[in-house]
């Protein structure tokens, strides 16, 4: 009987160090091709050359303007995560319970 149990305990111990089987879907080694959103910028039908585009009007925003859309570090204090309030309700990012 204690042989069995030597059997039994080295054939898990042997799978359990063995080597994983190889992916039944390897992983190709050619490139990703490019992202759906990087060509409709040079497709011809949007961006044609007498008049332009107003996508890539609008990408080009000085960076600075952008600070007009974020409020200063300075007037963001940080929110514990969750707040149980006077009138027993969880207060959840912004939510309340």
């Amino acid at each position: 009987m204690s042989h069995h149990v030597f059997l039994l305990i080295s054939g898990i111990l042997r799978r359990a160090t063995a080597a994983p089987p190889p992916h039944k879907y390897p992983r190709p080694s050619l490139p990703l091709p490019p992202h759906p959103t990087t060509p409709h910028l040079t497709s011809p039908h949007l961006s044609s050359p007498h008049l332009p585009s107003p996508l890539l009007s609008s990408l080009s925003v000085p960076p600075t303007s952008l600070e007009s859309y974020h409020p200063p570090l300075a007037s963001i204090r940080p929110l514990p995560f969750a707040v149980r309030s006077a009138s027993n309700s969880i207060k959840f990012a912004g939510y309340s319970f």
